[in-house]
């Protein structure tokens, strides 16, 4: 039965009405609604999870290594009737000085040394199929946001290409199967500047880096501190700067490849390493839209009615190499 039950407040004369209803019994049984009965199996009023709207992405690296430091656009394969573009160098310049002549002889010819470095495109390509069922139930699987997620696929993708030309470097530093240390960073210095080379920069992989970082504490001088990046020197940088070392911009990237258990960084001075792009010409769609000449990564949807299916396919044209031997150093360390 109802209840009436005076409760302290800081007004002595004051009552809150609370009421008792009597309970509900049951075959004899006390009944309540618990999360069990409500679930009954899967066959109630809960399910056994519910999924979030919101469709997050698993860890990865999102660094964009064709921003990076030492790595140039040597150009597009487009309308060059080939799929290779050479890049031409010769002995020129400050690679030859002049030679001592006596007065009144003559000068002999001097032929320059000419080569070139290839750079050939191939095609990556990366589809997802969303049929209508799934999209409708929502959970960010439409083609808008799986377009969205297939060009930062192809941003991976370049990444990889890139770190995959560290190990085409001849010189080389660290140790297999040994951390990466101060020592090896010095050794790579000595090896670009004793190539008259410039603007340093070191790409490591994060392993690497916690490494290097790990022997720099054992350092008992502040002749090579390291300076971490500012938030001023963040927005001016490439994603992935962490700091500069003796000279050195040094950059983290989880791109940074891995042979035979050890990962394969590397210190590259300007226009070291040099990749081309190429982009269909000017092409129209079945919805009467353009893909401009110039997009490198091309998503597209094509849409498959007798399954009720949209594909949402990319490619993305691509090459890399390294452009002169002596403008980099492989970094082979521990993983």
């Amino acid at each position: 039965m109802d209840r009436v039950v005076p409760v302290k407040t800081n007004n002595p004369i004051t009552y809150h009405v609370i009421i008792f209803y009597p309970p509900i019994f049951y075959k004899g049984h006390l009944m309540s609604i618990t999360y069990a009965n409500a679930y009954n199996t899967g066959n109630g009023a809960r399910m056994l999870r519910m999924i979030n709207q919101e469709l997050n992405l698993t860890l990865a690296d999102t660094t964009n290594l064709l921003t990076y430091d030492g790595v140039l656009n040597v150009g597009s394969v487009d309308g060059s009737g080939s799929d290779t573009l050479s890049q031409a160098f010769a002995t020129m310049g400050s690679a030859t000085p002049f030679a001592s002549t006596a007065d009144a002889t003559e000068v002999s010819a001097t032929d320059p040394t000419f080569s070139n470095v290839d750079f050939q495109i191939g095609r990556y390509a990366l589809r997802h199929d969303v049929t209508s069922w799934a999209q409708m139930t929502g959970g960010g699987l439409d083609p808008f946001a799986i377009s969205q997620y297939l060009m930062m696929s192809a941003i991976a993708t370049a990444s990889d290409v890139i770190a995959g030309t560290f190990s085409s470097f001849t010189d080389s530093v660290g140790s297999s199967g040994v951390d990466l240390s101060v020592d090896d960073m010095l050794d790579a210095i000595f090896k670009l500047e004793n190539a008259n080379n410039s603007q340093f920069a070191a790409i490591l992989h994060s392993v690497q880096f916690a490494d290097f970082r790990q022997s720099l504490r054992s350092e008992s001088n502040n002749a090579f501190a390291f300076a971490p990046a500012s938030m001023e020197i963040m927005k001016a940088k490439a994603p992935g700067y962490v700091g500069e070392w003796g000279g050195v911009q040094i950059y983290k990237s989880n791109r940074v490849t891995e042979a035979t258990g050890n990962k394969i960084g590397a210190m590259i001075g300007a226009n070291a390493i040099g990749y081309v792009l190429g982009t269909p010409q000017n092409t129209q769609l079945g919805d009467g839209s353009i893909i401009a000449q110039g997009t490198p990564a091309i998503i597209e949807w094509d849409r498959k009615p007798a399954f009720d299916m949209t594909s949402i396919v990319g490619n993305l044209y691509i090459g890399a190499n390294v452009v002169e031997d002596t403008r980099g150093v492989k970094i082979v360390t521990d993983a």
